[in-house]
């Protein structure tokens, strides 16, 4: 969807042969990793709070995988198309402002979801030591929102609009 209304998001549909075995294979791979990143590092394998949080992770993504996938295949691809690693408007792509979903609120809302979901991870696991780079993570996605703002305002037409309709970056009604 543009802020000026000419596209919809989500309107075209995913080819269901392909498209579930590349979704099957980065499932797998990020349930691969996240053991990895969990076990390689404590030197066990005998954690049971890790135990559970990734069989609770991967369970709940392959259930709204599954959910998507049924009652609206294009949500599998995310509400907003041009997330990125790195901040840029994608003018290959002609960028628009996604103003739906989430984005309705709050400007930045999968740095909102990162900003709680790192330290509550920190927390399931038992781990306070954790909770420091936890915060640390965080500050940075803080960071990140600031700045990635303010190139979405400089550069991205009906940017500047849109953060007078959505007020909040990260939080509705405080920040």
């Amino acid at each position: 969807m543009s802020g000026s209304g000419s596209r919809i998001e989500g309107s075209s549909p995913l080819p269901i042969g392909r498209s579930m075995a590349s979704l099957l294979v980065r499932f797998v791979a990020a349930i691969a990793v996240l053991i990895g990143l969990l076990f390689i590092p404590a030197g066990r394998l005998d954690w049971m709070q890790a135990w559970l949080f990734v069989f609770g992770y991967a369970a709940f993504v392959l259930l709204y995988g599954l959910w998507g996938l049924r009652h609206d295949p294009a949500l599998i691809t995310s509400v907003n198309t041009f997330l990125s690693s790195m901040v840029r408007i994608q003018d290959d792509r002609e960028q628009w402002v996604v103003t739906t979903g989430p984005y309705h609120w709050v400007r930045h809302p999968m740095y909102a979801g990162v900003i709680v979901f790192v330290p509550c991870v920190a927390l399931i696991l038992g781990s306070m030591c954790a909770l420091v780079p936890a915060a640390l993570i965080d500050v940075l996605f803080v960071v990140r929102t600031g700045l990635e703002d303010r190139t979405l305002q400089a550069e991205l037409p009906g940017y500047r609009a849109y953060t007078d309709r959505v007020r909040y970056r990260l939080v509705p009604g405080v920040w």
